[in-house]
């Protein structure tokens, strides 16, 4: 099945609103086998509205104006359009005020939901969802994704291109980056889809080894969360670069305190003489930013809280940094048999060169537990 999404609201065209609700339902009808091909966004506006229901989809699902307000106008417009010629079928909305619309029209279902985040995902995820497997047992998705981190895209590609070239025409594959880490994800149209998942995990285990860090959809974080439980390791962190974002990542679920003992965001020159006892000499011989800092942030910070591992950040994120410095990163962690460090060299804005920081600290401790 393939399926058009049509995003709806004014707010959302003047930027005032981000829509999140297209990349919820992407993900969410991929699950149950169903392709989306097309997302678009129309204003307020009947006609815009009626003009975007191509009826060579097999499944429609819009988005925003069903409320009580009078720019919201998606049932006007879908009930103008069909004109009683479609079925009608009513969506239930258990936490909001607007209920949702379901349209069959020669066997094309349109679907409209509220534009409220919440609200649109818990219709879709409890009424809309099981009605379609209820009645497309077919729809489920053979699908498989190894996730990967450490190595670029780019260097990926190149890895992987007689694995691409040798693997079954049944089989598509495709590369979704996300700081430092890329899904690789398969999608399978062969009933024999377990035994080539299968052989399609032995050899990517082969060729990319330990930087596929788990398969599935299980996040980064929500890995090392479980790694840090299930090992028994203390952590503790010194930040200065990051800024607090990498203690925030490992608190980030349910259970942290088993392990995360503690941190300093150490990000001024004062605090990291003050509080992880960096000595002057050094700050003034080897800088701030360098891996000699790192490393004595990462085992003072390990001493202080007693703690299994010790890893810390220094660097420049920008966008302000002395000449030629711009970008660069050092990352250290420390245990009682080592140091290891990790320089980088990012050229992102700054929000992003901080996310990617503080993964590839957290992925310098698992290179180091695993």
């Amino acid at each position: 099945m393939n399926c058009k999404i049509i995003i709806i609201g004014n707010e959302i065209l003047n930027g005032f609103t981000k829509d999140s609700n297209s990349f919820f339902l992407i993900n969410e009808l991929f699950q149950i086998g169903i392709n989306t091909t097309q997302v678009v966004c129309v204003k307020d506006n009947i006609i815009d509205i009626q003009n975007q229901l191509d009826l060579d989809f097999d499944l429609i699902v819009l988005s925003g104006g069903l409320g009580p307000t009078s720019d919201d106008l998606t049932s006007k417009a879908l009930f103008d359009y069909f004109n009683g010629k479609a079925k009608l079928e009513l969506i239930s909305n258990n936490i909001g005020t607007a209920s949702g619309l379901n349209y069959n029209y020669k066997g094309v279902s349109i679907i409209a939901l509220p534009g409220v985040p919440s609200e649109l995902k818990n219709m879709f995820t409890t009424e809309v969802v099981p009605n379609f497997l209820n009645i497309n047992n077919r729809l489920i998705t053979n699908y498989m994704q190894a996730n990967v981190i450490g190595v670029p895209e780019s260097k990926l590609v190149k890895l992987l291109s007689d694995f691409e070239e040798k693997k079954h025409t049944s089989i598509s594959m495709s590369y979704l980056p996300e700081n430092v880490v890329v899904k690789l994800r398969f999608l399978s149209q062969s009933n024999d889809y377990k035994s080539q998942f299968e052989s399609i995990k032995k050899d990517l285990n082969k060729i990319l080894g330990n930087s596929i860090f788990s398969y599935g959809d299980q996040s980064f974080e929500l890995f090392m969360n479980n790694l840090f439980f299930s090992k028994g390791c203390k952590i503790s962190v010194a930040e200065s670069c990051t800024g607090g974002y990498l203690s925030h990542l490992i608190t980030s679920f349910s259970g942290s305190s088993h392990f995360f003992y503690g941190g300093v965001n150490a990000y001024s020159e004062d605090s990291k003489v003050n509080i992880l006892n960096i000595s002057n000499d050094l700050i003034n011989k080897s800088g701030l930013v360098s891996e000699q800092v790192a490393i004595q942030m990462a085992q003072s910070v390990r001493k202080k809280f007693n703690s299994d591992y010790g890893i810390s950040t220094t660097g420049y994120v920008g966008p302000e940094a002395p000449e030629n410095f711009l970008g660069i990163v050092w990352i250290a962690c420390s245990s009682s048999k080592n140091t290891v460090t990790k320089m980088l060299k990012l050229k992102f804005n700054r929000k992003t060169n901080i996310i990617v920081s503080s993964r590839t600290a957290l992925n310098l401790i698992r290179e180091q537990i695993i």
